[in-house]
């Protein structure tokens, strides 16, 4: 009887499993629902049709676009917010496989955001597209809380913005985790890089040297070590990445930097020391200088 009753017991536990595991893949299913890729061209294109789900475009009542799967294959984008000066917000979407137009205003992105203000994309899953979150001529917008993975060319890519503030995203497997190009006054904290980085480029200094970059981004679990202005100091150890703005007499020793974007880039440098350091199994660069000796 006592073998019974623990058979039994063993049977019921076993048969809820079953149904909370059922539970949650039906719920999970649920999550977002399907629409085709999105454009939006102007204040006036915020509207049902485009996926808004409410909102007036306010700074406290921004329009919202969330729990949306969009499939880009073939139009370059999943969603396109052009010239806008609204408020928005892009959450909770599943964004992936924007290929097949690489023109300037898609970019087989699978966010775009082209010459905006005002913008925020949060906890979205961005992945298997070229260019995971792609941002040109824009400003004041909020890149945060995004699972951005697999993403063959870069996760995030700003060309010629300024004061975006891009934290706490999730960064994995593309050659260039964030892309700062041609851009200025970033803010980037909080942000964990998997077998990705940090690339700057630009040919002024503010583009290298006007930056917020804390050592709480890591790089496979180490941080990143972005200097600007200093001089007279040693990089300490250990570094996931290390990046060198303007800087002077700077010395870097005996760390080993690998399985990053560029292992360590200097912009805008002189009379800095490098020794023995291992870089391995970079995407782009084991070592970069520009304008630096």
């Amino acid at each position: 009887m006592k073998n019974m009753k623990v058979t039994y017991l063993a049977c019921m536990l076993l048969v809820i499993a079953s149904v909370l595991y059922l539970a949650q893949d039906v719920q999970g299913s649920e999550r977002y629902n399907s629409h085709t890729p999105i454009r939006i061209n102007g204040d006036n294109g915020f509207i049902p049709e485009n996926g808004v789900t409410a909102g007036n475009g306010s700074e406290l009542n921004p329009y919202i676009i969330s729990d949306w799967d969009i499939n880009g294959g073939g139009s370059g984008y999943g969603i396109y917010i052009g010239n806008t000066t609204a408020y928005f917000v892009i959450r909770n979407c599943y964004i992936h496989n924007a290929g097949g137009n690489s023109g300037d205003y898609a970019r087989n992105s699978g966010i775009f955001i082209y010459n905006t203000i005002n913008g925020r994309i949060e906890n979205n899953l961005v992945t298997n597209n070229e260019i995971g979150i792609f941002m040109k001529f824009s400003s004041n917008c909020v890149l945060t809380g995004n699972n951005i993975s697999a993403n063959s060319n870069s996760g995030i890519y700003l060309s010629q913005c300024d004061t975006i503030t891009i934290s706490t995203n999730t960064i994995a497997d593309a050659n260039s985790g964030i892309l700062l190009d041609a851009s200025q006054m970033t803010s980037i904290a909080g942000n964990v890089f998997s077998n990705t980085g940090i690339v700057i480029s630009g040919e002024y200094e503010e583009h290298w040297d006007s930056h917020t970059i804390s050592a709480t981004n890591t790089v496979n679990g180490k941080p990143v070590r972005y200097l600007s202005g200093q001089k007279d100091i040693t990089v300490p150890a250990p570094s996931g990445q290390v990046i060198l703005a303007n800087c002077t007499n700077v010395s870097l020793n005996n760390q080993v930097i690998s399985g990053t974007s560029t292992g360590i880039q200097l912009g805008f440098c002189s009379k800095n020391t490098i020794t023995n350091i291992q870089s391995s199994d970079n995407k782009i660069f084991g070592l970069t200088l520009y304008r630096s000796d």
